[in-house]
């Protein structure tokens, strides 16, 4: 139905610095190995990444893990590198004591050539068939949440603290500024908004979008 975002921020991060020797000490430095949820997008996007960058993908082992356990796995040295959202990476990095820009290299599949959208919003043909105010109404929601959140981005961690007061608030606001820096301040987005309808009538539906004012986001200048 509406896909937000463009596709930047999908990739690996690859070990470097301690947590290359980690593995190195555990007598895996003959291997490669990358580690992503069973459902990842950008683990599913490796074949089609490898190719893109002429490498063959039969040379990198890949693992599976739960998505809680990405980051401790790359910083105990169990893996080489992991595959995600490069964002949400960085971010959970440095929760498990990972300092992103010294200890990791980001590989982002947008960079790399590969031409994608990002997170999806889709509704069913019976949904949008007996309920169709439900999808408009959903993306109204989703619009006026981002814009309401680049307007206080501290209120809205504070709403999030509220639900789970274990979380780092620091973290927690680079982490929400970070996409909308890199994902969703593509040049299309810049034009469109953020939420990007193709053209495929039989997938995506224009009818539900909100106007294309309430779509056009501030870029965060911090």
């Amino acid at each position: 139905m509406a896909a937000v975002g463009q596709g930047q921020g999908m990739g690996r991060a690859v070990a470097t610095g301690p947590c290359r020797r980690r593995r190195a000490a555990r007598g895996r430095a003959g291997s490669a190995t990358l580690g992503g949820p069973a459902n990842d997008s950008a683990l599913t996007l490796l074949p089609a990444f490898a190719r893109r960058a002429g490498r063959a993908p039969a040379t990198v082992t890949v693992g599976n893990m739960q998505p809680a356990l990405r980051e401790p796995m790359l910083q105990r040295g169990q893996v080489d590198g992991v595959s995600g959202f490069v964002t949400t990476i960085r971010f959970s990095a440095r929760l498990v004591g990972i300092d992103p820009d010294r200890d990791l290299r980001f590989i982002d599949d947008a960079k790399s050539g590969l031409d994608l959208d990002s997170d999806a919003v889709i509704a069913s043909r019976r949904l949008v068939a007996q309920k169709s105010e439900a999808a408009p109404g959903l993306l109204r929601a989703i619009d006026r949440g981002l814009t309401e959140m680049l307007k206080d981005p501290d209120a809205a961690i504070e709403a999030v603290a509220r639900r789970e007061p274990l979380t780092d608030r620091d973290i927690e606001k680079a982490r929400r500024v970070a996409p909308l820096k890199a994902a969703m301040s593509h040049p299309e987005g810049r034009r469109i908004g953020p939420t990007r309808v193709p053209a495929v009538g039989e997938v995506f539906s224009r009818a539900f979008l909100p106007p294309r004012p309430a779509r056009m986001l501030p870029v965060p200048k911090n």
